[in-house]
């Protein structure tokens, strides 16, 4: 659990031992903090994706909107670009910790699919 690994760290932090370990506790304190603030980002744009796809998928709104469900169709194709890589990559950590082109990417999509 990510919170849990967290609150680990955290407590470590304050142990009088930590002396040796500060800098690589310090580093995956950052590290969860990235992934956290991420996988947040990407809950948002999942639940948004979510939403405007059950309105762009009736072919009525397509063909009222068509410039908005083309649109909707290039971010559509963003976000599944992006599940891809991520179920590529495997490893969450590495995938997010320090990726800002990953939670750019995420931010535009938030953004665009608010409109």
């Amino acid at each position: 659990d990510l919170e849990e690994a967290r609150v680990r760290l955290s407590s470590a932090m304050s142990s009088r031992h930590i002396g040796p370990f500060v800098e690589e506790v310090d580093a995956w304190s950052l590290k969860l903090s990235a992934v956290a603030e991420t996988l947040e980002l990407w809950v948002e744009v999942q639940a948004m994706w979510k939403y405007v796809e059950a309105v762009y998928s009736s072919s009525d709104i397509a063909i009222q909107l068509p410039l908005a469900a083309k649109h909707f169709r290039e971010l559509s194709k963003i976000w599944e670009e992006l599940m891809t890589k991520a179920l590529e990559a495997r490893q969450i950590v590495q995938h997010c910790a320090g990726n800002d082109s990953l939670r750019s990417t995420l931010s535009h999509l938030l953004n665009q699919l608010s409109v």
